[in-house]
């Protein structure tokens, strides 16, 4: 009897797997073909995971599970009820950092808010619908942005030329190359090819590139990752007839004050000051400076102020101002005071807080053929003036809404979007443009052709083929099951007529003799149903 329980146990566990790998769930994600959406986030920034049914149907009532690399519960919701209010399961990775998008459920959305994302986010996440069997995948890539640092290294008032540099620190991918433009988009040829790379004392790898440049304006280093869209960028102000440059550095980061005499003089034993307005900002003087010794520098600036490595060898008085604030931002003047020549330097820093740019589809209509778009920028100093939709090869899109719609949140912080309608498949880029400041701010959200006709695959089909074919195998294993049973009974009958073992109550009639059995010579054999 236990051998009948077992292979009964057997079938079941089989046929509820078999019931399981055909309901329309996928295996395995096995390229990026497979996913529908591909979502790039900046380290620490939060990053939207779309997920929707394509229609304003709600969802409030729905079952939805998001998983990450089909293993890990990310979020879970039941009509209502989801990790944030009282079930449990979800993996401690995503604890409280994942939340549903307000409103979004009353429209069809089921799209989730994950908070602060590290390396360890990046993967597959899979939006599943068991009531409807469908799932929704999507790519989430981590970006770790390298740092750009852009100097004037050498002014020739003589030849009307200025040498610019660019430096890329750190960065995941790494960067493949820098290319320079200027202020049209015109690529400039580098003076060194490939980029000179280089390894800091933190093991932090390093590559830079110069360009020689002979008209004034803005020009721009990009930083291209391998796989990763938008570029990193920066730019660089050339001033015409007058040694200014401009400097932008987003808040937060370090400002290189570039200062230099534009040849090669040791400044080891020479002097220079470097001043915003009557603020002392560092001086310097025969190897001594704020850091070690000298007083008077402003309380604003004590301990943030520090001469570049190897710079004064090279006639180089260039500093670094570190964790730059909107008060920092104006115009430094630096005087060089050697004892053969003198030279003012001016430079005007701009620091900059970036918006945030939220991007998503609101709309996919097969009907129509037709995806809308949705951008949204919040905060920003100075803000935004305008938002601008770009097609994958560059054109400006028509806008539904001129202006852009503009709001606040709970907290005051301003914020502008716009919409648009799309009707082809590709990466579509955002740009949200603040006054006075370059490039553009970015960020790009890719469309797939199915979303525009409504064609979706599967891994199994849902229609008559997959009953029968589930059928077939159920009755398949059934049958061995029975004719398994079947052998124990017989062997057991045959094992207790020959050795005199201890008979069982499926071997004996009510009188207590044996059944009958087979000869014990006689051949077992297994009838398994023919299938046509």
């Amino acid at each position: 009897m236990s051998a009948a329980c077992f292979a009964l146990g057997l079938c079941a566990l089989l046929t509820w797997v078999l019931l399981t790998c055909c309901a329309g769930i996928p295996e395995v994600v096995t390229n990026l073909g497979d996913t529908e959406t591909e979502v790039f986030r900046r380290e620490g920034e939060d990053a939207i995971l779309p997920c929707g049914l394509g229609s304003p149907v709600n969802l409030k009532d729905e079952v939805f599970d998001w998983k990450k690399e089909k293993q890990q519960e990310v979020f879970f919701y039941v009509k209502g009820k989801h990790y944030i209010n009282g079930k449990r399961g979800q993996d401690p990775q995503f604890w409280r950092r994942v939340h549903l998008l307000p409103g979004g459920l009353q429209a069809g959305n089921a799209s989730v808010n994950l908070t602060s994302v590290t390396q360890a986010d990046g993967g597959v996440y899979s939006c599943y619908f068991p009531r409807r069997n469908l799932t929704r995948w999507i790519r989430l890539t981590v970006v770790v942005e390298p740092r750009l640092r852009l100097e004037v290294v050498e002014a020739s008032p003589s030849s009307g030329s200025v040498r610019l540099s660019c430096v890329s620190r750190g960065g995941q991918p790494q960067p493949s190359g820098l290319e320079w433009q200027t202020p049209n988009g015109t690529v400039i040829p580098a003076e060194e090819a490939p980029p000179a790379a280089s390894s800091d004392s933190d093991g932090r790898d390093s590559i830079s590139q110069t360009v020689k440049v002979t008209e004034p304006g803005s020009y721009t280093c990009l930083a291209r990752q391998q796989g990763v869209h938008p570029a990193v960028r920066d730019t660089i102000r050339v001033f015409a007839g007058a040694d200014i440059t401009e400097v932008f550095t987003r808040e937060g980061e370090d400002a290189i004050l570039p200062c230099a005499l534009g040849s090669p003089v040791d400044l080891t034993d020479e002097a220079f000051d470097l001043k915003k307005g009557k603020q002392e900002v560092f001086f310097y003087r025969q190897g001594k400076d704020y850091n070690d010794g000298l007083g008077g520098q402003d309380p604003h600036y004590v301990g943030r102020v520090h001469l570049l490595p190897g710079g004064l060898q090279a006639g180089n008085a260039s500093v670094v101002l570190s964790g730059v604030t909107q008060a920092d931002s104006g115009v430094y003047k630096c005087v060089i005071l050697a004892k053969r020549t003198q030279s003012n330097r001016d430079i005007l820093l701009t620091v900059v807080v970036e918006p945030r740019l939220r991007l998503e589809v609101v709309e996919a209509s097969p009907s129509s053929g037709s995806v809308r778009l949705s951008c949204v920028s919040r905060g920003g100093q100075p803000q935004p003036s305008g938002l601008e939709w770009q097609t994958p090869n560059g054109t400006v899109i028509p806008a539904e809404e001129a202006p852009p719609a503009a709001s606040s949140d709970s907290v005051g912080r301003d914020s502008i979007s716009q919409t648009v309608k799309v009707t082809e498949p590709g990466s579509y880029t955002c740009l949200a443009r603040q006054q006075g400041v370059h490039p553009a701010v970015r960020d790009t959200i890719r469309v797939f052709g199915h979303w525009l006709t409504g064609d979706r695959e599967e891994v199994l089909g849902n229609g008559p083929w997959k009953a029968i074919g589930v059928s077939f195998i159920v009755l398949f294993i059934l049958s061995v099951v029975v004719n398994i049973y079947q052998f124990t009974k017989t062997n057991n009958c045959r094992n207790g007529h020959g050795q005199q073992a201890e008979p069982d109550s499926d071997s004996l009639d009510q009188s207590g003799a044996y059944r009958s059995c087979p000869h014990r010579d006689a051949a077992v054999q297994l009838n398994v149903p023919s299938f046509g």
